[in-house]
């Protein structure tokens, strides 16, 4: 197993993709990038209220994200682990951004693909989320922070 922190993935799960560590606020890692020859996602988990529910908040900025991305077509549905919009932007290229509800948790992930590549790449990320273990921690954080991820034992970023 792969512990990041955050998220924990066995390690055949990842066999073929390129990963990397994201930092953004305080340059704290927060978001795991897994990359393959044809599609990109990245995964954040964000601390929810103690007392649980959807934050629409998320689906507000997922679709902004898009907007701001090019998105010239966008369609809500509900996938097999939450939400998802999946949109095509201008250059023709395929985003989905797909949120998953947990206990005090919600991941947000987004794919991006060339359009052709759509339906397998969304395939290979549920495949990703199925296989993951996600742990907030025993830390009390704010709604909406993202929760901080780390370089497993003995990973060799290379």
């Amino acid at each position: 197993m792969l512990d990041f922190g955050s998220i924990i993935l066995p390690e055949a799960a990842l066999d073929g993709y390129d990963l990397s560590l994201v930092s953004h606020a305080d340059s704290v890692l927060d978001t795991l990038l897994v990359q393959s020859d044809s599609g990109r996602r990245a995964f954040t988990v964000y601390a929810t209220p103690r007392s649980g529910g959807w934050d629409p908040g998320l689906d507000e900025a997922n679709q902004r994200q898009a907007i701001a991305a090019g998105a010239r077509h966008m369609l809500a549905r509900r996938g097999p682990y939450g939400r998802e919009l999946m949109a095509t932007l201008s250059d023709g290229s395929h985003v989905t951004y797909t949120s998953v509800l947990g206990d005090r948790w919600t991941m947000r992930v987004v794919t991006r693909s060339a359009a052709e590549r759509e339906f397998i790449e969304t395939q290979r990320t549920r495949h990703l989320i199925s296989q993951m273990i996600l742990d907030r921690g025993g830390h009390a954080w704010p709604p909406g922070t993202p929760l901080p991820i780390s370089v497993p034992e003995g990973w060799d970023e290379s």
